[in-house]
C-alpha cells in the first residue's frame, strides 16, 4: 500500500518559498502596521492638544488664545527666536493646567534631537518611508521649543505674539472664503513617537500652523493655503500635484518621491490614513 504524505524535499522547498514569501512581504506589513500607528497616535495628539487650548480660552473667558494666562502679558510681539526661560517656565506653568505635560525645555528643535543621540532629523523626498534629505536649521526648528507629553508625543512650539494689522488684513479675505486662519499664534511640530525614528517630516513629525482660535491647522489644508494666499487660492495645497510646490503630497504629476513630506500632514487629518 502506498504511503500518503510529504517528503523530505518537499518539505524544506515548501518552507523555503514560505520563507521568501515572508521576507519580501513582512518589510510591507511592519511599515503599514507602523504607519497605522502613527495615523492614530497624530489624531489623538491633536485632539487632546485642541482640547486643552479651547478649555483654556473658554475657562478663562478669552476671546482667543492670545487673551488666555499663557499668552497674556508673557510673549513679545515679535517671537524670533526661544522665550527665555522665565517666559517659558511661565507659559508652561499655565499650559499645564490644561494639558497633561511630561517635561519641556528651553532647546531647539535640532538641539532636542541631538540631547537624544540622533544625528538629524529629514524631509521625506522618497516613497519608501525611507529618510530623504536632512531638514536644515530654520527658524521653525531653531525657535521651537520641545513640550514632552504624557502620552509619549513631543510638540515643538514656536510662540507668536498678537498682531493686530495681521488679524485686520486677513480676516476680512480668508473668512468670505470659508478659512477660520487669519492669525497664526504659533508653528507646532508634533513628533508622535519622540525621538524615536524614523523622524521624517511627512512619516512621523506633523507640521501646523496653530491659530487664533487654538485649532492646529495642517501643513497643506485648506486654511494653511487661504492664510499662505491671504485668501486668494482655496486650492487645497496638499492637492497640488503639477506645481512643484513644497506642501504638495500626493501621488499625481509632482509625485510622492519629490515631496518634502510638509503636506502629509494635511493628507493625514483629512483622509485619515497615511496611504503614501
Amino acid at each position: 500500500m502506498k504511503k500518503s504524505g510529504f517528503t523530505l524535499a518537499e518539505v524544506l522547498i515548501t518552507l523555503g518559498i514560505i520563507g521568501v514569501v515572508a521576507a519580501l512581504t513582512m518589510p510591507t506589513l511592519v511599515q503599514q502596521s507602523q504607519n497605522r500607528a502613527n495615523v492614530s497616535k497624530l489624531l489623538s495628539t491633536v485632539q487632546t492638544v485642541e482640547t486643552a487650548l479651547g478649555m483654556a480660552i473658554e475657562k478663562e473667558r478669552a476671546d482667543d488664545i492670545f487673551g488666555t494666562s499663557m499668552y497674556r502679558n508673557n510673549i513679545p510681539n515679535e517671537q524670533q527666536e526661544l522665550p527665555t526661560q522665565e517666559q517659558l517656565d511661565v507659559f508652561i506653568g499655565h499650559l499645564k493646567q490644561y494639558l497633561s505635560i511630561s517635561n519641556y525645555a528651553r532647546q531647539s528643535m535640532h538641539a532636542y534631537y541631538g540631547d537624544h543621540n540622533v544625528d538629524k532629523i529629514y524631509y521625506m523626498n522618497n516613497t519608501t518611508g525611507e529618510r530623504g534629505n536632512e531638514w536644515e536649521a530654520s527658524d521653525s526648528t531653531n525657535n521651537a521649543f520641545p513640550i514632552e507629553l504624557r502620552n509619549g508625543a513631543v510638540m515643538f512650539w514656536r510662540v507668536y505674539g498678537y498682531d493686530d494689522s495681521e488679524e485686520s488684513n486677513r480676516e476680512s479675505v480668508v473668512t468670505p472664503e470659508g478659512g477660520s486662519l487669519w492669525i497664526k499664534a504659533g508653528e507646532v511640530m508634533i513628533d508622535v513617537n519622540g525621538a524615536n525614528a524614523p523622524n521624517i517630516l511627512g512619516r512621523d513629525i506633523f507640521s501646523f500652523y496653530l491659530g487664533q482660535d487654538g485649532i492646529l491647522y495642517p501643513s497643506g489644508g485648506l486654511d494653511f493655503c487661504l492664510y499662505e494666499s491671504n485668501g486668494t487660492s482655496k486650492t487645497g495645497i496638499w492637492t497640488d500635484a503639477g506645481n512643484n510646490n513644497i506642501y504638495a503630497c500626493t501621488d499625481g504629476a509632482f509625485g510622492i518621491a519629490n515631496n518634502a513630506g510638509s503636506g502629509c500632514t494635511a493628507r493625514v487629518l483629512q483622509t485619515g490614513k497615511m496611504d503614501y
